[in-house]
């Protein structure tokens, strides 16, 4: 199948400094299982950039975000040399959802 065409812009999402890794891996997380709401996820991602002081991403920014992350793959965040973790259950991210 072809390959999505991309304009290679990254999103506010992606480019949030390393201090957000812990919010982002979580909704991605949330995201691939799909038990909650992109509202529920969003608020709780916006909660988790607050607690680290930064400000909240928009809805149609993260809405935007998780379409592309579902459908091309969410792009790797930083150069880190250990596999992402969940902050919330230690299991790693890395690992494709179970569908």
């Amino acid at each position: 199948m072809k390959e999505p065409v991309r304009r290679g812009r990254l999103s506010k999402i992606d480019m949030l400094p390393p201090a957000a890794d812990a919010a982002v891996a979580w909704a991605i997380v949330e995201v691939r299982k799909g038990r909650l709401t992109q509202t529920e996820i969003s608020a709780e991602m916006n909660r988790l950039l607050a607690v680290v002081g930064l400000g909240p991403i928009p809805r149609t920014t993260f809405n935007r975000w998780v379409t592309t992350g579902l459908t091309g793959g969410f792009p790797p965040r930083g150069g880190n040399e250990e596999p992402p973790i969940c902050p919330r259950c230690g299991a790693s991210l890395l690992s494709r959802r179970s569908s």
